[in-house]
């Protein structure tokens, strides 16, 4: 995971980070955040480097700088981690391609040698025998000690490859995952919902989609605080992802929206599952200590819709968040459909 601190220790972040905002000209959106989170936390010591450089000019940064500083430092950055373990593991190809010619060619020279050493002894005279013989054991050793080396050569590449390709699961997986709840992202999302909905279309299936909102969640910030905020997130992706089933896809759409999408589900079994993950959700109490102290309840808002003929992933979001907002219009905690 990209960000692993604690509560404390982002809280700690956080208000290195805030001064920092009324500075400069950019939005405070979370583009800007991600910039100044960074320098503030020294994990990212080349955008530390250019933002202080920046700074030093009396530069200010507007929301045009902080979107190239974010590509380059912070979203080009990810892909320059992949397209360096797949340079490794070119690399690595290369070897296994080497080692296996020259394993080839060992072992051509042998036989050749073999087939040779076998046609002499058969006609030497018997004084001879004995450095026929001697002369074929040494050959064999020297085939060994080859074939040893090989194989530690390969064993070695053999573990390089496992660590590059745990690297690069990792690294899949830190991109496609959500830092604070662990669900996965919208650049997640979409491949993973296309994927579903492709295998619906093949196969005649249903498929369902539960678009999820955190009620009043400004007013749990305003009241309790981002840390708060963040632990309310955390606790209904924790509820959302219990009651899925394991061929459920579960993602954070941003914010305090999340997305469910159900295969094989026709529209009343997706609204009974969006009820009982309301439900659960409302059942729970979150206690928040510290200057804010208190006790919140957390409510969610959710719309349901199933897939239509000629029907798109986007379609399903779109009408499932219509639903979600039907669900708000009539008092909020509670779920909508919309087929």
């Amino acid at each position: 995971m990209r960000y692993e601190h604690s509560v404390h220790q982002s809280a700690e972040i956080l208000r290195m980070v805030l001064p920092n905002f009324p500075r400069h000209t950019a939005a405070y959106h979370p583009i800007s955040y991600a910039l100044w989170y960074e320098y503030a936390a020294g994990i990212n010591p080349p955008l530390k480097e250019r933002l202080d450089a920046l700074l030093a000019e009396g530069r200010t940064i507007d929301d045009d700088l902080a979107y190239a500083l974010y590509r380059e430092y912070i979203l080009d950055a990810w892909s320059s981690r992949s397209l360096s373990v797949n340079h490794q593991l070119e690399g690595l190809v290369s070897t296994f391609e080497l080692s296996a010619e020259r394993a080839c060619a060992d072992a051509e020279q042998f036989n050749a040698s073999w087939g040779e050493f076998q046609h002499k002894l058969g006609a030497a005279p018997a004084e001879m025998r004995d450095q026929l013989a001697s002369d074929l054991v040494q050959s064999g050793l020297r085939m060994r000690s080859a074939v040893h080396e090989l194989r530690t050569e390969l064993q070695a590449s053999v573990d390089e490859t496992r660590r590059l390709r745990s690297e690069l699961q990792r690294l899949h997986s830190e991109v496609m995952t959500d830092p604070l709840t662990g669900l996965c992202n919208r650049r997640g999302l979409d491949p993973a919902f296309a994927q579903i909905y492709q295998h619906a279309l093949e196969s005649g299936s249903p498929c369902s989609a539960i678009l999820v909102d955190v009620d009043h969640f400004k007013r749990l910030n305003d009241n309790f605080g981002h840390v708060f905020g963040d632990q309310v997130l955390k606790k209904v992706a924790m509820e959302l992802r219990r009651r899925a089933r394991g061929s459920d896809l579960v993602a954070r759409l941003g914010g305090e929206e999340f997305l469910i999408v159900l295969p094989h589900t026709d529209g009343a079994t997706a609204q009974h599952v969006a009820e009982e993950m309301r439900t659960s959700i409302e059942r729970g109490e979150l206690k928040q200590r510290g200057p804010s102290a208190g006790t919140a309840k957390v409510t969610i808002s959710a719309g349901v819709t199933v897939m239509r003929p000629q029907d798109t992933p986007a379609n399903m979001i779109a009408r499932a968040d219509s639903a979600m907002y039907r669900a708000k219009n009539r008092g909020r905690n509670q779920v909508a459909m919309m087929a």
